[in-house]
């Protein structure tokens, strides 16, 4: 961080302790639109939507907060007070394994996981084929199947929708946000994560996007 955005954040940080909320929110704001972000940062920004009662935005910056410090549990009571407050509104369920998937991947990235399982893999054959012999070597097989299972994960447990009517896709999880393009009825998507009322969702090599778990169904849609 450089010393103006330090200095920012500091700014920040003493309105938001003088009870100043929308003073410290727009401060922690123009720091993300200098391109800069921290687990700090969007933890203080989901308490002050929290206090505001803008549950979308607090549940987003939390999340935001988790990926960037590679922990699903950091500030796990916060988060779930968050969620209380929030009606679900669920079209759908992504599952058990969707959800651990989710998890999983505030840890390690579904393409780190594969790169890790090739490198794992890549070891334990090189060594075999030099003649070497050592139990060790399992050890790099186990590796590589435990990081191959994780990246599989993210894939196999994809869950396909249709649009159930014209919708636009959101850049956010969160009302109002800006959108891209409208996504027409029928249109058959897979499903990536849900957040509060929104799902994001993807057609491989076109676009992907937040949009209303309402406007999702299971079966195909007839137009």
């Amino acid at each position: 961080m450089t010393l103006e955005l330090q200095n920012l954040f500091d700014q920040a940080i003493e309105a938001q302790s003088q009870s100043k909320d929308a003073e410290a929110l727009e401060l922690y704001k123009s720091i993300n639109k200098k391109g800069f972000t921290s687990p700090a940062l969007e933890l203080n920004k989901a308490t002050l939507y929290e206090k505001q009662e803008d549950w979308g935005r607090a549940l987003s910056s939390m999340d935001k907060a988790q990926h960037l410090a590679r922990s699903p549990w950091l500030a796990s009571e916060k988060l779930e007070n968050i969620q209380r407050q929030v009606s679900s509104n669920r079209a759908y369920s992504i599952g058990s394994l969707g959800e651990l998937s989710q998890e999983v991947s505030k840890i390690i990235r579904p393409s780190e996981s594969f790169f890790l399982a090739t490198i794992f893999l890549g070891v334990f054959l090189l060594v075999r084929a030099l003649g070497f012999k050592h139990r060790g070597y399992f050890f790099c097989v186990l590796a590589a199947v435990f990081f191959s299972v994780l990246s599989v994960l993210a894939i196999s447990t994809q869950k396909t929708a249709y649009i159930i009517t014209s919708t636009p896709l959101l850049k956010l999880p969160i009302p109002g946000s800006s959108s891209n393009f409208m996504i027409g009825k029928g249109s058959k998507v897979s499903v990536l994560s849900e957040k509060n009322s929104f799902v994001k969702i993807e057609r491989p090599g076109d676009f992907e996007g937040w949009i209303n778990s309402a406007a999702l169904k299971d079966e195909e849609i007839k137009n």
